[in-house]
């Protein structure tokens, strides 16, 4: 009983820390306009945790700074499982290691997830700012063409022809529709079939 009580707690407290890491994120697209006490204690609270990805090269593109996906990614992963062996403990009152297995390949799942539908919005909010005619100088914009770049020259790779934006985001959104449907259904099969692994 009391190990439910202290996972649950624990992983309560993950989901305000990614709470406050969104926000953080979120916040430091509008440095100039947020400064102030709050963001001061928010950067106290969440800059230990984010400067352990900083050396992270690879995930720094420009002026975009991949790092606090990987950071929120991991700390999504650990709280994907706690609540899975929770759940698991709380129904049958016993971890088997294909449940654990289940567990793992799931909290995978959720994270790549979770990063498909975070370029998928951004896309969406693209080509809406493109059918109304929206401002295409706004520094908004420049940061999500920025951060879905990577995205998008992939797409460039496999398509060989040469597509307008628009239908380059567009296509790019479906595939990355097509690619959560699929991961979606392969990754929930391989759930099925490695729960049942006894021991």
């Amino acid at each position: 009983m009391i190990y439910f009580i202290m996972l649950k707690t624990f992983s309560i407290c993950i989901n305000i820390y990614l709470f406050l890491l969104f926000i953080r994120i979120l916040c430091s697209w509008f440095k100039p306009q947020v400064d102030g006490k709050l963001w001061n204690y928010l950067c106290l609270i969440t800059g230990p945790y984010l400067a352990l990805f900083k050396g992270i090269k690879f995930l720094r593109r420009g002026i975009f700074d991949f790092t606090p996906v990987l950071a929120i990614s991991l700390l999504a992963f650990i709280n994907q499982s706690i609540t899975g062996i929770t759940f698991f403990l709380e129904q049958t009152n016993q971890l088997t290691f294909g449940i654990f297995l289940a567990i793992f390949i799931s909290s995978i799942w959720n994270i790549i997830s979770y990063i498909i539908i975070f370029f998928g919005i951004l896309c969406i909010i693209r080509l809406i700012s493109i059918v109304f005619h929206m401002n295409q100088d706004n520094n908004i914009l420049k940061i999500i063409d920025l951060a879905i770049q990577p995205v998008i020259s992939l797409v460039m790779k496999i398509i060989t022809r040469k597509l307008d934006y628009i239908k380059l985001l567009f296509l790019t959104f479906l595939l990355l529709a097509a690619f959560f449907l699929l991961g979606s259904l392969l990754f929930g099969y391989l759930v099925e079939l490695v729960i049942g692994i006894p021991v």
